[in-house]
């Protein structure tokens, strides 16, 4: 344990998540594609940890005509540290319509991809 911050010097910090996308237009628009997760890179604190990537964010729905947005990707990792891991893409936002009438015509968006070793 860390005496400073009462952690276990093992632990890994992840950089800060990507913002969710945009909200699209009311009646007709795309949800907003979802923010790049932070680079994780090392060492992080307490010494010996490197900081992950953070996730992506996550897409803008769409309100009634138009498709949610895609999934931010996921923040880099730092492949000098073997435990900086890249982070994961964020979930699309879900896709217009009225569920009743217009089911599946407005496709959710796409996951983000993961963040790569660099």
């Amino acid at each position: 344990m860390d005496p400073n911050t009462n952690l276990p010097v093992t632990t890994a910090y992840r950089g800060g998540a990507g913002g969710t996308g945009g909200q699209g237009g009311w009646l007709f628009g795309n949800g907003g594609m979802g923010g790049t997760g932070g680079v994780g890179f090392g060492p992080g604190y307490p010494a010996g940890s490197g900081l992950h990537g953070g996730y992506g964010g996550r897409g803008g729905d769409a309100v009634l005509f138009g498709v949610g947005g895609d999934g931010g990707t996921g923040g880099n990792g730092d492949i000098t540290y073997a435990d900086s891991q890249p982070g994961i893409g964020g979930y699309g936002g879900v896709g217009g319509g009225i569920p009743n009438l217009f089911p599946g015509i407005f496709p959710n968006g796409q996951r983000g991809d993961t963040g790569q070793p660099v």
